[in-house]
C-alpha cells in the first residue's frame, strides 16, 4: 500500500527509501524514528533467539554471566554490520529476498499453520 501511494504521487521519481521523498519537517522525523524502532525491534527479536541458542549450545544456558551475554549480542551486531558493509549489492540482495519471500510468508504460511493447528485439534 505504501509503495503504491508513493508511485501514485511521485511516479518514477520515487527514491529507493520512500521517506526520503518527504520534505524536512516533524512528519519526516516521526517516520524516521518509527522506522528506526521497527529495525531495532526486528533485530532484537532475531538476535535474542540466536543468542539463546548459542548460550544453550556453547555455554551453561541461563548460568552464563551477563558480560558473556552482552559480548555475544555485540558480536552479532558487529557481524551484521560487517556483512552489510562488505557485500556491495546488499540492498539489492535484501530487496530480492524480500520480494521472493514476502508473499509466501504473508499469504501462504498463516493458512498452512491454521490448517496444521486444526488438524492436531
Amino acid at each position: 500500500v505504501t509503495a503504491c501511494l508513493g508511485y501514485a504521487f511521485r511516479g518514477n521519481a520515487v527514491p529507493e527509501f520512500l521517506p526520503a521523498a518527504l520534505s524536512d519537517g516533524p512528519l519526516k522525523s516521526i517516520i524516521n524514528i518509527l522506522i528506526a524502532y521497527h529495525v531495532l525491534a526486528a533485530y532484537l527479536l532475531n538476535n535474542v533467539a540466536m543468542v539463546r541458542l548459542l548460550k544453550a549450545e556453547y555455554f551453561n544456558g541461563s548460568n552464563t554471566p551477563l558480560y558473556k551475554h552482552w559480548l555475544i549480542c555485540a558480536g552479532f551486531c558487529a557481524l551484521s554490520w560487517l556483512i552489510a558493509e562488505l557485500v556491495p549489492f546488499f540492498g539489492d540482495l535484501v530487496s530480492i529476498i524480500g520480494a521472493v519471500t514476502g508473499s509466501p510468508v504473508m499469504f501462504a504460511l498463516p493458512p498452512l499453520f491454521y490448517y496444521l493447528a486444526m488438524k492436531k485439534a
